[in-house]
């Protein structure tokens, strides 16, 4: 998939949230760079409504999705629409009703982050239903997420509260779990899987943008979703503005998130 093919999709999938749409372009571009195979079956781990998945089973080869839930009742509603997820339900990633040993692949995109209570039971499940010489891939953030955003510098200079703008930011993204990689390799490896890789993203001049992208007035953009002809007035701004900026590498220091692979031994 070329880079133009790859910012048309996202634009089009995520064209009322213009700060979605950019960090899929970050996150599909980490997951490209491992050159991995999604062997069937595959489970999505807190799929959402389903369009994350969508959009990497168009990045690798058009994967089915054997099953994916959510804690969230109305999100797997939405999900239930999805092409390629064969089968949704709602559950818990702390008590996954799946039997032993059943998959081949699990994916989860910043799901882990969002569990009360902190990533050992999710990470134990995942590990349980995962069949020996299965693969985990999941997205974290990392404590350098809100440190390297502009806001909080903004308001900083300002004489504001970077404080109360972080704790809401964190409040609405759901961020419970924040870890660095090291705390999180020991996590990873008491269940007994075992860390192949770890790909950072999200580097600060990316960071930047995002956040003025997540501000409310560009959240005016979540009313075209409910207007006929919507995609069609924002898809190709948004997708202009991605093949300009991404015409320009980020340095890869600082990250705020990164991709983990982890394997089950055989």
């Amino acid at each position: 998939m070329t880079d133009d093919q790859l910012y048309r999709i996202c634009a089009e999938t995520y064209y009322w949230k213009p700060m979605q749409g950019f960090f899929s372009v970050l996150t599909l571009r980490a997951y490209l760079g491992r050159q991995l195979h999604f062997d069937p079956p595959v489970l999505d781990l807190g799929c959402s409504d389903g369009l994350f998945g969508g959009l990497l089973s168009r990045v690798h080869g058009g994967f089915k999705v054997d099953a994916g839930f959510d804690i969230d009742r109305v999100t797997v509603k939405r999900a239930h629409s999805s092409p390629v997820h064969r089968r949704v339900m709602q559950a818990d990633a702390r008590d996954l009703p799946f039997q032993t040993g059943l998959f081949s692949t699990i994916f989860s995109n910043g799901v882990l982050c969002c569990v009360p209570g902190g990533v050992k039971q999710p990470l134990e499940e995942a590990a349980r239903v995962l069949k020996p010489g299965g693969l985990f891939l999941f997205t974290m953030p990392t404590p350098s997420f809100t440190k390297i955003l502009i806001m909080p510098r903004l308001l900083k200079a300002l004489g504001g509260s970077p404080d109360h703008y972080i704790d809401r930011l964190n409040a609405r993204l759901h961020h419970l779990n924040v870890l660095d990689a090291e705390t999180l390799k020991e996590q990873i490896e008491k269940t007994g899987l075992l860390i192949e890789n770890i790909t950072p993203f999200f580097t600060p001049r990316e960071a930047r943008v995002w956040d003025l992208l997540a501000q409310h007035p560009v959240r005016i953009f979540g009313i075209l979703r409910k207007i006929p002809g919507g995609a069609f007035l924002s898809r190709w701004p948004l997708q202009k503005f991605l093949q300009v900026y991404f015409k320009k590498e980020s340095q890869q220091a600082d990250c705020g998130y990164m991709l983990i692979t982890a394997r089950k031994p055989s």
